[in-house]
């Protein structure tokens, strides 16, 4: 038997339809949302105020000039410096997101699509609000910890780079190197000159000493003859002479010579 040609097309049209039915919906790219828009801009500035007081609280822990109670009243000040301008900053972002989402974020009601409802709201109690702020009340805390630790490793790291820049560099010994060559040639000259003296001065020492030796002979000696006596007195006290001439040197002086040269010897 066959089969009525108009029943053959609606079974096929009842086909296209469930097929177009099972087919996802299509949605357009335009899925522009103020909100997210302005929350970005406002997480930039939350973020970027919290960088400027970091950097702030850095430059006051690591100046070395600054006394102890000074710098922990100075972080304690920019601590709740940070609290002011963050609740205004806040409270500024919501007057700007109300006023933004009113007139240059607007979009016109033609322009959204109708979408799949949301999925609702998980519902908190607020124990577990009061569990969560706590929560991130002491995260807080452990990020300012471990940002005070990061500062104190970082001040420790620029002593050792400089003590490493100090030993390797070759450099901190240039002013030395550059005045020893410099004054190299007056140097020789005076290592000249002081060696020139202490030849001159050895001769001068031995006749100073044979003077001083025949000055206390004619004391000494009591089998001595009145005329030899008077003859080495006048010669001891010729030498003595010359060797003060020689010398430069007081009588005193070479007397104190000869005793320590005694003294030396013995």
């Amino acid at each position: 038997m066959d089969e009525n040609p108009q029943d053959m097309e609606g079974v096929q049209q009842q086909q296209q339809n469930e097929e177009q039915q099972a087919k996802p919906e299509r949605v357009s790219p335009f899925t522009f949302q103020p909100a997210l828009v302005i929350g970005d801009m406002v997480n930039v500035a939350l973020e970027t105020c919290a960088d400027a007081f970091d950097r702030f609280e850095e430059a006051v822990a690591g100046a070395a000039e600054i006394r102890p109670e000074h710098r922990r009243a100075l972080l304690q000040g920019i601590g709740v410096l940070y609290e002011c301008a963050s609740g205004s900053l806040n409270q500024a972002a919501t007057n700007f997101e109300r006023l933004a989402q009113a007139t240059i974020l607007r979009v016109p009601p033609e322009l959204y699509l109708e979408q799949e409802a949301a999925a609702p709201l998980v519902e908190v109690s607020p124990e577990e609000e009061a569990q969560l702020d706590a929560e991130l009340a002491d995260m807080r805390r452990q990020i300012g910890e471990a940002k005070q630790d990061c500062r104190g490793l970082r001040q420790q790291l620029k002593e050792i780079n400089r003590d490493l820049a100090l030993a390797g560099d070759p450099s901190a010994f240039d002013p030395l190197s550059g005045a020893l060559a410099t004054q190299r040639a007056a140097l020789l000259e005076d290592a000249a000159s002081i060696g020139g003296a202490l030849q001159r001065l050895g001769p001068m020492l031995a006749r100073a000493k044979g003077a001083l030796a025949a000055r206390e002979g004619p004391g000494s000696s009591l089998c001595a003859k009145a005329p030899n006596a008077a003859e080495a007195a006048a010669g001891a006290q010729r030498r003595m002479a010359a060797a003060q001439q020689d010398t430069g040197a007081s009588l005193d002086q070479l007397e104190a010579l000869q005793q320590s040269l005694t003294g030396t010897t013995q």
